[in-house]
């Protein structure tokens, strides 16, 4: 009587990975986002071992790229000062972008729920210097806060603060945050008719916010951050962040090369 051969169980699989494979796995997960049973049959290990393998080294690879990530001295942020003609004393950019998630099971799910995406999510905020940096990221953030309540979960920016930026020097963000030093945004529209001075004004600053968008493009190359999150709450914002400093690295090797 035929019988089927029975396929092999991979977890029962002799290799083990060594540590290059181990980090290789990691890498493509977050850059390719693959389903873990794509992963356990490249590398020839069980899908708990990838699992395993991806919860383990996350935090390590977090710790070893955050330094490409750091905020500048009150030296460097004043060597900055004047890169941007039409923004004398602006000498970074802010911005939020969302990363859909799958409905919370647990948790409640309207905390998730951003009204004006419609889907749940996490949210980001990014600063970015004008010299293309990324000087600071900060993710997790629940899907119902909007860019001026995140801003408010931050570390205080300014002089003297946590996130020191000499008196005299601010950030360029959109609408979504309030107009208070150390931020400066776009005039509102009631306030632009007819005058042409803020409307040159608000079209400059949409020009240069440009910038700050393809920083966070680069970002969401990678898949584990721009397609539907289905893993653990506690991993988002490491994914996010560790993401961030590998573009940022990117970044940086770019200009050397």
């Amino acid at each position: 009587m035929y019988t089927r051969a029975r396929q092999p169980r991979v977890r029962n699989c002799p290799f083990r990975l060594d540590v290059c494979n181990r980090v290789l796995l990691v890498l493509i997960w977050l850059r390719m986002y693959p389903e873990i049973t794509m992963l356990s049959g490249m590398f020839m290990v069980s899908p708990t071992t990838v699992q395993r393998e991806i919860r383990y080294l996350l935090p390590m690879l977090w710790t070893y790229f955050r330094e490409l990530v750091q905020w500048p001295n009150a030296e460097q942020w004043q060597d900055m000062a004047h890169d941007w003609e039409m923004f004398p004393g602006a000498v970074a950019l802010i911005d939020g972008t969302r990363h859909e998630i799958q409905r919370p099971q647990i948790e409640p799910q309207q905390q998730f729920y951003s009204g004006h995406c419609r889907y749940h999510n996490f949210s980001t905020q990014i600063i970015m210097d004008n010299r293309g940096n990324i000087v600071y990221i900060q993710s997790g953030f629940l899907g119902h806060n909007n860019d001026s309540a995140q801003l408010q979960m931050m570390p205080r920016i300014g002089n003297g603060e946590e996130l020191h930026l000499p008196e005299g020097l601010y950030i360029l963000a959109d609408k979504g945050y309030p107009c208070e030093y150390p931020l400066l945004t776009p005039w509102r529209v009631r306030d632009v008719a007819g005058d042409q001075r803020r409307q040159l004004f608000n079209l400059e600053l949409r020009r240069v916010r440009v910038k700050v968008e393809h920083c966070i493009r680069r970002v969401k190359e990678y898949g584990a951050v721009s397609h539907l999150w289905r893993h653990e709450r506690w991993m988002f914002p490491i994914v996010n962040e560790l993401c961030a400093f590998l573009a940022q690295r990117h970044i940086t090797l770019s200009r050397v090369l």
